[in-house]
Parts: structure tokens; sequence; C-alpha cells
């Protein structure tokens, strides 16, 4: 699966009623349906936190996406605690 199929299905998903955050996870979900995401954790995050216009919906989706995948159960887990936020990081700097 490429990104370019995740980026289509989430403008598809834009341009048919979801939000920003929900189209990100939404599209996410049809592509791995596997690690599928609970999709109403999005819906407070579309047009920024809350419609507040200040940070956009796709970033936050795409970091609760590496959430999913690389986050930690464990608050001792220090060592994935440092991998999801250089993921994060390095999504935010490409956004």
């Amino acid at each position: 699966m490429t990104t370019d199929k995740i980026s289509e299905t989430a403008a598809y998903n834009l341009n048919h009623g979801y939000n920003c955050a929900e189209a990100i996870v939404a599209a996410f979900n049809k592509h791995y349906p596997d690690s599928k995401i609970d999709l109403s954790l999005a819906t407070p995050f579309g047009a920024g936190l809350g419609g507040r216009r200040d940070l956009c919906g796709i970033l936050i989706g795409g970091t609760m996406i590496i959430g999913k995948h690389f986050g930690r159960s464990d608050p001792a887990d220090l060592e994935q605690k440092a991998a999801a936020y250089k993921l994060a990081g390095a999504y935010y700097r490409w956004f």
C-alpha cells in the first residue's frame, strides 16, 4: 500500500462529509482493516482542535495513526516513547 492510495482515499472522504481528521483515519482504516482506529476519536479534531482552525486535523489524525502503531502501553517503556515521538516529529516537520 502506498501513501498515494491513502491520500487519494482521504481526499475522497474529505469531499464526502468527513472532517479532515476523520478523513485520514477512515482512509487508514479502509486500507489497513486489521489495525482499525475508532473513527469517533477523530471527530473533535476536525478543522483544527474543536473547529478552532489552529491545528489541521490531518496532522492530528496522522499522529493518532502513529500512536496506534508505535505508541506505548507501558509508561516505563521509554524506548517506545522516544520512537513514537521521533516519528510524530518527522511527520510534523513533513507536514
